[in-house]
């Protein structure tokens, strides 16, 4: 849900290009934990958010 309220606010901003998506590949047990008291997410699946975001903007260019 913080990713679509995210999204929400900042449109305005870049109305051609608001994005609603996390490059995550998780299981069902992470995808639980998401928005919860006790939110995380494995280091691994941090990096490979960052190497994802990395590449797309090293791409756009």
């Amino acid at each position: 849900m913080h990713e679509l309220l995210a999204a929400r606010t900042y449109a305005h901003l870049s109305p051609q290009a608001t994005y609603r998506f996390s490059p995550l590949l998780i299981d069902q047990k992470s995808i639980e934990r998401l928005h919860g008291t006790n939110e995380r997410l494995r280091p691994t699946a941090y990096a490979e958010v960052i190497w994802f975001y990395a590449a797309l903007i090293r791409n756009m260019q």
